[in-house]
């Protein structure tokens, strides 16, 4: 079965895709058409059909399901640019598990490692960790798929939870290097940055994520520490608080970790856990751009530009695999 990456300029392309989005536009004119977007469970792509709407297109090939899709593909201002020609039911046995785009590990596995890593970092007998372990089998269920973007980084099934153990094993190594660091508040701050998303975002069962009137309106910065003063105010109405210090730590950490008010965050790092948590999102964040675009590059060969990262990238001629 051809995958995207496969596809030839200036020729028609036929496979079988999974249609994972449809968006109603129009042109300059003010006709309507659909940008649809397309999954092969490797990559994904997005193609214009001419002189459509959502309401029609939907009715015959309805998001989440799989289409024999016949697509022209050529260079335009640089860029690759899909226009679809035709769609029909796939003529060849297909399964949509195997077209949606998922973590590279088991999110079940991913999550005990994560809460592993969470029981080993433990200073206090009462205090953050227990709040960071009660936050997380909450929200377990959305965590195991949750993806962690409507676009740009981790925006795929289970991408939320493997972008959070990623950098905790990324924030594990920088500890061990470097003993100033508290690992508790590190570990922690890490596992929690992002766990707003989980009410910014709406996540469906082939991993595509969307926003929530919430995410919109607040934001999961604030959504995140909501959550955490949420579990501060219920322990406290029973009778065990939990130590304030740390806490204000830690919510500084969720706060700061954009690093600075321009990329969304209320206040900046003025801790070294908060530096360290900031500069590891924003790595991990740019690596798994570069991964994807090894992905569907050849060796030698050199990307589009590519939007979250703000340049092209190159696949050097010695990674033969993938």
């Amino acid at each position: 079965m051809l995958k995207i990456k496969d596809f030839e300029l200036d020729k028609t392309n036929n496979t079988v895709l999974l249609i994972t989005r449809v968006e109603e536009k129009e042109t300059r004119a003010g006709k309507p058409y659909c940008c649809i977007e397309f999954s092969d469970g490797e990559s994904t792509i997005k193609a214009n059909a001419w002189d459509s709407t959502k309401e029609g297109f939907t009715s015959k090939y309805p998001e989440r399901t799989l289409v024999s899709a016949t697509l022209y593909t050529k260079l335009y201002e640089g860029r690759t640019d899909y226009q679809l020609q035709s769609c029909s039911a796939p003529t060849e046995p297909a399964e949509i598990q195997d077209f949606i785009i998922s973590a590279p590990e088991k999110p079940e596995k991913m999550y005990q490692l994560l809460v592993s890593y969470l029981k080993n970092c433990r200073e206090d007998e009462w205090g953050i960790v227990d709040l960071t372990q009660e936050i997380l089998e909450e929200n377990k269920d959305k965590l195991l798929m949750w993806g962690a973007a409507k676009a740009i980084h981790h925006n795929f099934y289970g991408g939320l939870l493997y972008h959070t153990l990623s950098m905790v094993q990324e924030a594990y190594v920088t500890q061990k290097a470097n003993k100033r660091l508290n690992n508790e508040l590190l570990i922690c701050g890490t596992i929690l940055h992002d766990i707003g998303k989980l009410r910014e975002l709406t996540t469906d069962e082939i991993g595509v994520s969307d926003y929530t009137i919430e995410g919109r309106l607040i934001g999961h910065i604030v959504l995140a520490d909501e959550m955490i003063l949420e579990k501060v105010f219920l322990a406290k109405q029973e009778g065990h608080p939990y130590p304030s210090e740390k806490v204000s730590m830690l919510r500084h950490m969720i706060l700061s970790h954009h690093g600075t008010t321009e990329w969304g965050s209320p206040v900046a790092p003025a801790i070294l856990e908060a530096e360290v948590l900031h500069q590891i999102d924003y790595m991990d964040s740019r690596l798994i751009q570069y991964t994807d675009a090894y992905n569907k590059l050849e060796a030698g060969e050199m990307s589009e530009r590519i939007y979250g990262l703000g340049s092209s990238v190159v696949r050097p001629g010695f990674y033969k695999n993938s």
